[in-house]
């Protein structure tokens, strides 16, 4: 059964109350289903994670609702995108709108940054998985000569630290091609052969994100990963945000 079947969008619009509010904003910013402008809960679906906005939302410019409404036609046929739908139109006592989104359940790149002492998920997913994830993206068995450094080379006597730093260097290298394209001089100049799927993504994203004089957020929380019967595969979640809203500063 595939994730649009599994998922019913309802495009409803129903009240949120104060209390609901005092617990979104409340929700500690260390954790890692709290984001900047919205908090993530699991639902008794295991396939599905439910997102609620926490601030008021004008959704003609919101960049998660612009997201997510613009890559609704894409997400059957494009792997990286998230496989994420409008639930609901939240109003509080005052009218304004806190969107609700379903989106399907992934593992976040959390799991392998250098910052997640305790994994949040099992993911089981080990460094030559995530080397030859990256080696299909990015079109070259030889992409991590041209990735940004991490901020730790590999401990050989922990495995999982050789995960972070792989899943690292594959992040940091599509946060890099994002922001070169469409120029994207390091593919050119270490002769990667990036998925036609990718190049489309990056394509979508950076129309939107001019369209509307967005910032990019691609750090580690928002580029997560999804399981499939090839091994994992990179999902770009949630990658924008306002204007001046803050630090895009990528961390692993």
């Amino acid at each position: 059964m595939r994730i649009n079947e599994l998922i019913k969008t309802q495009h409803t619009s129903t009240p949120i109350s104060q209390a609901e509010i005092d617990d979104l904003e409340l929700t500690d910013l260390d954790k890692p289903e709290r984001g900047a402008f919205a908090v993530g809960k699991p639902t008794d679906d295991p396939h599905i994670f439910r997102k609620q906005t926490i601030d008021p939302t004008d959704i003609k410019t919101d960049p998660t609702y612009l997201y997510i409404k613009t890559i609704e036609p894409y997400i059957d046929s494009n792997p990286y995108f998230p496989k994420t739908y409008i639930l609901d139109l939240r109003k509080d006592k005052y009218g304004h709108i806190r969107p609700a989104y379903d989106v399907e359940t992934l593992i976040h790149g959390t799991n392998y940054s250098e910052k997640a002492q305790v994994p949040i998920q099992d993911s089981g997913y080990t460094k030559e998985s995530l080397f030859w994830m990256a080696a299909r993206m990015y079109g070259s068995e030889d992409w991590i000569k041209a990735a940004p450094m991490t901020v730790s080379l590999p401990d050989k006597k922990d495995p999982k630290k050789d995960a972070q730093y792989v899943w690292g260097k594959a992040a940091r290298l599509c946060r890099l091609l994002f922001n070169e394209y469409p120029t994207l001089s390091t593919a050119k100049k270490y002769n990667l052969k990036l998925d036609p799927k990718l190049l489309q993504s990056m394509d979508i994203i950076k129309r939107l994100m001019n369209k509307h004089g967005f910032q990019d957020d691609l750090h580690v929380n928002n580029l997560m990963i999804r399981r499939t019967n090839l091994g994992p595969q990179m999902v770009i979640n949630d990658p924008l945000s306002p204007k001046g809203s803050g630090s895009t500063n990528f961390t692993t």
